[in-house]
């Protein structure tokens, strides 16, 4: 997501600047023509089926307006494109106030990971008095439409993450802002973004935290949001005793937080990485770098397909875009193990699928975020396999792992960040039906010794904590492709008898 932001004016309040501002003045003033020269050419180029109406609005045309808002610190957002009157984002909406969105930043840590700290950017002391540990890693998580910041399944992330690794996680709450109309919170996330890039910003400027060690996690809208931040925040200005650099932080976004991360990670060079658990599809899928989630807005962003059905008709909130350097899709990324959709589902309009029985309704659009929570304790659980679709996958085409081996999908995808360059990869897998979703891929070779043989194939697996059931995996005829002696042992592949 390349920013489009640029600097707040200085002295402003915290009171909204709104300014309109003319199409025209982007041309070239050698265009201009006066209103008496633009009133003869109107006149000329009118043809008698030309209504009064309409020879208005050609005259006012040129000087269609757009409307823009500045907030101190965080910048200047505008309703036009791509923003606003394209045909993805039909609509000009601008974001609101910071007040309004009422954004808090909730500090989790190994010491305190039952109640959080509120950490302010504009009161730097704040985080000098919390828990925040500047030799640690830093991972915000950036929750989605109608959710909020305090909601079991962040807070249980956070309680994961300090099973395995020492870590300030800061739980980033815009439920105010995000529980509105879904095209209001799309245009407020921007503002988030903004925001958690000032936050970064803060941390560099006062701490010297390098964006390397943040890690930018969104669900939904929230992982465009962490985007945008990457390109807006500027690299580190001084250095202090405490040299804490950005690239130590990690974004997470879910759903429309996904977004968010994005657009946090857009105004933060050097970010180290963005995760987005299923980035929303609505008013984002094909539009500009800027406007969405994409791998410009971190060194490393890897993504989470659970929804990816067309939100028309098929009523799947996720986007099937590819927007990271590595693109998951569990499943095929449309239809998770244990979820159905139903005719109920299908008439809750995108507005409403939080509320009420939120896991009824968006159950695959959810299981993004309880994969990657699985996946912290789980660190060989979710390996995930290239492959060009996931007809190939079923087909065993793309079996076993290439050389460079395979990534695991979640907490520990940035372990294969370094093995390749390449851009927007997909990979496959699949998962169980609920709890325990880690699953394994095993390919079974066997042998025949003769020519045919009729019977079914049973595997159980034998490990350190004890056996598995039996599991009838081949019922067929087998035979041979060759007529060979008994005791030369082949291939063994499936064939039918008459």
């Amino acid at each position: 997501m390349h920013s489009s932001w640029h600097q707040g004016l200085s002295g402003l309040s915290e009171t909204t600047v709104i300014k309109d501002f003319e199409k025209s003045r982007r041309n070239s003033e050698a265009e201009f023509t006066s209103p008496r020269q633009k009133s003869d050419q109107a006149r000329t180029a009118v043809t008698p089926q030309s209504t009064p109406r309409e020879q208005i609005l050609k005259q006012i045309q040129p000087f269609s307006a757009g409307k823009e808002v500045c907030y101190e610190d965080l910048g200047c957002f505008s309703d036009t494109e791509p923003w606003g009157g394209t045909a993805i984002r039909p609509l000009k909406i601008l974001p609101w106030t910071p007040e309004k969105i009422g954004t808090r930043f909730l500090l989790y840590t190994n010491e305190n990971p039952n109640n959080f700290q509120i950490l302010l950017p504009s009161d730097p002391s704040t985080i000098e008095a919390s828990n925040f540990q500047t030799d640690r890693k830093t991972r915000f998580i950036i929750h989605g439409f109608i959710d909020k910041g305090d909601e079991r399944w962040v807070i249980d992330m956070c309680k994961n993450l300090f099973k395995v690794e020492e870590v300030n996680c800061i739980c980033v709450d815009w439920k105010k802002g995000s529980q509105t109309t879904y095209t209001q919170a799309a245009n407020n996330a921007r503002v988030v973004g903004a925001q958690v890039a000032q936050m970064l910003d803060i941390l560099s400027t006062e701490y010297s935290y390098p964006p390397s060690k943040v890690h930018l996690i969104g669900h939904s809208l929230g992982a465009h949001v962490a985007g945008e931040a990457g390109s807006k925040t500027p690299g580190l200005s001084r250095i202090t005793e405490y040299s804490y650099p950005p690239s130590k932080v990690h974004l997470i976004g879910h759903s429309l937080g996904a977004h968010v991360a994005g657009e946090a990670g857009s105004k933060t060079p050097g970010l180290s990485r963005i995760t987005g658990l299923d980035p929303v599809e609505a008013s984002f899928e094909g539009t500009p770098e800027e406007v969405r989630l994409d791998p410009s807005d971190a060194d490393f962003v890897d993504v989470i397909h659970t929804d990816a059905a067309p939100l028309i008709p098929f009523l799947g909130f996720g986007t099937n875009q590819q927007m990271g350097h590595l693109d998951f899709f569990p499943n095929g990324g449309e239809n998770m193990p244990g979820c159905k959709k139903n005719a109920l589902s299908q008439i809750v309009d995108l507005d409403g699928i939080w509320a009420g029985t939120r896991d009824f309704v968006a159950c695959n659009h959810l299981r993004s975020y309880k994969y990657y929570l699985e996946s912290i304790l789980d660190p060989d659980g979710f390996a995930a396999y290239p492959c060009t679709s996931y007809k190939s996958f079923e087909s065993d085409k793309c079996f076993p792992c290439p050389d460079q081996g395979c990534p695991q999908m979640g907490h520990y995808a940035d372990k294969f960040a370094g093995r390749t360059s390449e851009e927007q990869q997909k990979f496959f897998l699949n998962t169980g039906e609920a709890s325990n979703f880690a699953r394994w891929r095993y390919g079974v070779s066997i042998t025949l010794s003769g020519r045919t043989a009729t019977g079914q194939i049973k595997v159980a697996l034998f490990g350190n904590k004890g056996n598995t059931q039996q599991y009838s995996i081949f019922r067929y005829n087998f035979c041979s492709e060759d007529t060979v002696r008994e005791d030369t042992l082949l291939t063994l592949t499936p064939c039918y008898v008459a």
